[in-house]
Parts: C-alpha cells; sequence; structure tokens
C-alpha cells in the first residue's frame, strides 16, 4: 500500500512538474514584437505610403484628400494587435479622423505595447489667378483699410506683405493696411 501510494505521489509530482515547465516553456516563447511592417492609406496608394520612422509614422495626401474619413492598410509584426485610443483596429476597415495627430498602440504577443503617432497631412497647394485690384492712393492720415485678394484659386493661406514697411504696414493674415508715412510701398 505504501509503494503504491509513493507511486501515485510520484506520479501527481511529475504530472506537475511537467504541466509547469509546459506553462513557462509557453510564455518564453510568446513573440515582444509590435511593429508596423507598412502602413497605406486607403485610395492613396501612390501618394499615401507613409514613411514609418518609429515612433513616428507621416504620410502626405494630395490637396484634396479628406483627412476625416481615412481607412489604414496596415501590417503588423506577427500575433500583435492594433488599437487607436482603446478601440480595435482592423487593417482596411477602420476609420480614424486624421486632422490631428492620431495614437496607434501595438500589443504583442507577450501583452508589451508600443505606441506610434501618425501624422497624415496634405500637400500645400500654391495659389494662383489672384488679383488685388486696381493701384490704390491714401493719404498719411487715412484710416486703415482692407484691399482683400479676389479671384483665389487653391486651398492654401493667403498671405499679405509690404515692400517697405516705414511706408506701410499689412497684417500678414487679414490684410489691413496701416500707413505710416508718404512714400510708395507694394502690398502684395
Amino acid at each position: 500500500m505504501k509503494k503504491i501510494i509513493r507511486k501515485t505521489l510520484l506520479g501527481i509530482i511529475i504530472i506537475f512538474v511537467v504541466i509547469s515547465s509546459c506553462d513557462m516553456f509557453m510564455s518564453e516563447t510568446q513573440s515582444n514584437k509590435k511593429e508596423f511592417t507598412s502602413f497605406n492609406v486607403q485610395g492613396w496608394e501612390a501618394d499615401g505610403v507613409a514613411q514609418i520612422i518609429s515612433p513616428t509614422i507621416t504620410a502626405t495626401l494630395p490637396s484634396d484628400a479628406d483627412l476625416t474619413q481615412l481607412v489604414i492598410y496596415f501590417t503588423t509584426s506577427p500575433g500583435s494587435s492594433v488599437t487607436v485610443y482603446g478601440r480595435p483596429q482592423v487593417s482596411g476597415r477602420t476609420v480614424n479622423d486624421f486632422t490631428r495627430t492620431v495614437e496607434y498602440m501595438i500589443t504583442a504577443e507577450n501583452g508589451t505595447t508600443f505606441t506610434y503617432y501618425v501624422d497624415i497631412t496634405k500637400e500645400k497647394q500654391e495659389q494662383s489667378d489672384f488679383s488685388l485690384g486696381n493701384n490704390i492712393e491714401k493719404g498719411v492720415n487715412a484710416a486703415n483699410f482692407t484691399q482683400i485678394a479676389t479671384g483665389v484659386n487653391g486651398t492654401g493661406t493667403t498671405t499679405y506683405s509690404s515692400s517697405d514697411i516705414s511706408i506701410a504696414t499689412v497684417n500678414s493674415s487679414t490684410g489691413e493696411v496701416n500707413i505710416i508715412a508718404v512714400g510708395e510701398t507694394t502690398i502684395t
């Protein structure tokens, strides 16, 4: 009877050691890799191939792209998962708003994480075909005035400048002109 109990006890110990070893082996073999291996923007394959320089991913799309509804095609390290602000991401299906930096978190098989910061921007489009109208003559004591550019084509920002700020200054974003002294200046 003592022999049977010893053999049973020895068998239980052996099984316990084997199972414990398997669990340790399994957890040691889980991958710690957590990286994007590709990252492309839907519909913009030619221009939308992103540059991955860990931890930043950048891409520039044409000026007419809608950054509020972009779908990303990506591949990651085998066995990893991807979330954006806790929301699971599916390559080629999940829509995100890229009007600001988006944080993609990759979780490796072993549970470790890495965050990528994704910035997608639009190409700047040169403005063309606009006019400031006719030459304007004003006196030194004239009130400030604004000459707005008309016929603007493009999505870029119109900026203004004065060729001689000792004669007149101009607000670079609104175009409001303030005459300082007698003379000539060109507002562009």
